[in-house]
């Protein structure tokens, strides 16, 4: 198999989450690393940090393969790979200074490319466009996430200066997964709204825009990374202080005579910060909630043992009548 073919099985059977026969896969993926292109690099690293498993000869022979690449290295990678490189890397925890000091300056030139775009006339924009090097937002956070988990070891200040540049131009188009791992990145890089008072309001803005989007998880994550940043935004911790009801229809079950549904509530705790009451969880990494505030998992338990308990449900309408 050539590198395409291997990368390609990598990618398959991460998606399909089995890592049957990737360890031959890996063995001839690394034997052969110096002939592949930078997607197949990129795709072969980040398929095995999807399964999780780490395969040291792979990754280092990925890594002595993306450092050969002729300069600029800019021009050999594109933002996919860049992203997705930095990610499987820190993923996996392979510290590899080398390689993220060459994706960091890859990325710091596709994003100063790209903004000093912004700043040309329109018809030089538009004639220059079709070279911009462009992250999306899940590429972008995947990118800063990478460094924010290697730690402050490996922080890199004109990426993270550039980054934050294209992170407030993006900031609308980000989903709430994407908003809460940057803001995670953003706070374990050390970003502090005393000195990027802006940046960290829009972080705040963006997420009360987009409250109903975010599952439990994400928004105590979020919450958490935001006050670590020095975040304060009283609109945010009203709307996530109220209660929030969530319906939902069951109609093959007749409960009581109307139908079938269910209503679940939940509350996010407010902060114990600063006032001395004792904490039950560490999931804000010290941010001081009391407790996870997940009433919708409770409750989804709740759900699960009743609808266990009912013997034989009635059949939906919908669907043509199957079980």
């Amino acid at each position: 198999m050539n590198t395409q073919e291997l990368s390609m099985a990598a990618w398959a059977a991460a998606a399909f989450g089995s890592t049957a026969g990737t360890e031959a896969v890996a063995s001839a993926f690394a034997s052969k690393a110096s002939e592949a292109t930078p997607q197949q690099l990129a795709t072969a690293a980040a398929a095995f940090a999807r399964l999780g498993t780490l395969h040291a000869g792979l990754m280092d022979a990925t890594a002595d393969a993306v450092v050969a690449l002729p300069s600029p290295r800019e021009k050999s990678l594109n933002p996919q790979d860049v992203s997705n490189l930095a990610w499987a890397f820190a993923k996996l925890g392979c510290k590899h200074k080398k390689l993220f000091a060459l994706l960091a300056d890859a990325a710091r030139c596709h994003l100063k490319h790209r903004q000093d775009e912004h700043a040309t006339d329109a018809g030089k924009h538009e004639q220059s466009q079709q070279h911009a090097a462009v992250y999306s937002p899940q590429q972008l956070t995947m990118l800063v996430w990478a460094f924010g988990m290697l730690g402050m070891g490996f922080k890199d200040e004109k990426l993270l200066t550039a980054a934050m540049k294209s992170t407030r131009v993006q900031l609308a188009d980000f989903n709430p997964r994407d908003l809460t791992n940057m803001a995670w990145a953003m706070a374990a890089l050390g970003v502090q709204a005393s000195e990027k008072p802006k940046l960290v309001e829009r972080f705040g803005r963006a997420a009360r825009r987009r409250l109903d989007a975010f599952n439990s998880q994400e928004l105590l994550k979020f919450l958490g990374a935001f006050e670590r940043m020095g975040g304060d935004d009283p609109k945010l911790a009203a709307a996530v202080a109220g209660q929030r009801t969530l319906r939902y229809a069951f109609p093959a079950l007749d409960i009581g005579g109307g139908g079938g549904s269910v209503e679940l509530s939940s509350r996010t705790p407010t902060s114990y910060a600063g006032t001395g009451r004792a904490r039950v969880d560490d999931s804000c990494n010290g941010s001081g909630r009391g407790n996870t505030g997940v009433a919708l998992w409770e409750g989804s338990f709740v759900l699960a043992e009743w609808l266990s308990r009912q013997g034989a449900p009635r059949t939906s309408n919908e669907g043509g009548g199957g079980p």
